[in-house]
């Protein structure tokens, strides 16, 4: 009881992401990019508070680790690009098809997108897994499990899959060089999935 009680805000912050994240995918998944932004917002500002001026150790903010994230977001794309074919092979298409109408390639939602990837970044990756699971002692890549949970009432697989490849691929970016590459990462992915090569 003593364990819980002392990690009772960690792990109302780690149990927050999920189930904040899986209500705008049941009723907002038509708005997804701008509620999943407000709402990753809203986590990081939460976290903000109950890890006073823990977050700024988890950026790491350089132009090698930039450069880094760069790659990353190459190497997803690549993996999705690989889904995207596995999914037609298996008669899930559908569901991407779902994920590319939902997602408005205008000015608005590029700038939307930035922000969704900062805070996804900073909650998923910085609070969740090099504050708090470091802290407790749990592996880093158990985050990306959270991330998939977040997912699962899209009721789409290839949706929860992608999250919880995208999860360990993010993770380990940011494990490994900080919450600016993956974050990094994850916007120029977005960037070339939706904007300049959709595998669609």
């Amino acid at each position: 009881m003593e364990v819980l009680a002392r990690n009772s805000s960690k792990l109302l912050v780690i149990t927050l992401g999920p189930l904040v994240f899986n209500l705008v995918m049941a009723y907002a998944f038509d708005r997804i990019v701008y509620f999943i932004t407000l709402t990753a917002a809203a986590l990081t500002g939460v976290s903000a508070i109950v890890f006073r001026g823990r977050l700024a150790s988890t950026f790491r903010l350089s132009l090698s680790n930039i450069m880094k994230g760069l790659g990353v977001a190459a190497v997803l794309y690549a993996v999705f690009y690989a889904g995207n074919i596995a999914a037609g092979i298996i008669g899930r298409s559908v569901e991407v098809e779902a994920v590319y109408s939902v997602v408005k390639t205008n000015a608005a939602t590029l700038i939307t997108l930035g922000l969704a990837s900062l805070f996804e970044e900073i909650y998923w990756r910085g609070v969740v897994q090099e504050i708090i699971l470091k802290s407790i002692g749990l592996p880093w890549w158990l985050s990306s499990g959270f991330y998939a949970l977040g997912h699962i009432a899209s009721g789409m697989l290839v949706f929860v899959l992608a999250a919880l490849i995208a999860g360990l691929l993010l993770g380990y970016t940011a494990h490994r060089w900080g919450i600016a590459a993956s974050a990094t990462a994850h916007y120029m992915w977005l960037i070339l999935m939706f904007y300049i090569a959709p595998v669609l």
